[in-house]
């Protein structure tokens, strides 16, 4: 209900049952997860604009006040936490830069500070796409499936083969990602690539 925040590792557990519900649950869950992600991706935009890289985000920093499908859009909100990991561009210098990041920023040929911190923002920007392909694929994950490894190091973020793998296991995620040309697979390309900024992001089709 309005008022209790939940995050969207309650989301998980509670909406996927959809599949179960016979009136059109693709519909419903679908709404509820362009909501969300739209709020999500509004948030981390805000974050990056005040120069503010999260750091370790992933669906259990993503709170929303509503478990409610039918929730009123205008009622809806969605905020980040979890700020433990959050970094500013003065941190950008070694020996200050988190040693994974530095080694995956470096890897991708980011160098000048200011690259690594661009490299943090895209950073932000996949696991939140890592956190979208949670909220899609619930069965897969119950599976026990890396969706990481699954999506980046096998698929390497080809959205065919995701598409094809996905749609037996949770065809609900499938469903609501194929609607309207496919713009929910083109959004979670973009995230997953790292070739979008958030604030690009809200450009989606998908929204």
């Amino acid at each position: 209900d309005i008022g209790e925040d939940f995050t969207i590792g309650s989301v998980l557990s509670i909406l996927m049952p959809f599949e179960r519900v016979p009136v059109t649950p693709a519909d419903s869950f679908g709404r509820y997860a362009r909501m969300a992600m739209k709020g999500a991706i509004q948030s981390l935009a805000w974050v990056h604009s005040r120069d503010v890289y999260h750091g370790s985000l992933s669906g259990a920093c993503i709170l929303v006040n509503s478990l409610n499908t039918d929730v009123n859009e205008k009622d809806f909100r969605v905020s980040l936490m979890n700020f433990g990991y959050s970094t500013t561009p003065e941190l950008y210098e070694p020996p200050d830069v988190p040693p994974d990041l530095l080694v995956a920023a470096r890897r991708a040929g980011a160098v000048t500070s200011e690259a690594i911190a661009e490299y943090a923002r895209r950073d932000d920007v996949f696991q939140l796409g890592m956190a979208f392909a949670q909220l899609m694929f619930p069965n897969l994950l119950d599976k026990g499936t890396d969706l990481k490894k699954l999506i980046v190091d096998i698929f390497e973020c080809d959205m065919l083969q995701l598409a094809e793998y996905s749609q037996v296991d949770d065809p609900i995620g499938h469903e609501v990602l194929s609607a309207n040309n496919g713009a929910g697979w083109e959004l979670l390309a973009s995230m997953l690539t790292r070739r979008c900024s958030a604030q690009g992001l809200l450009q989606s089709r998908y929204f």
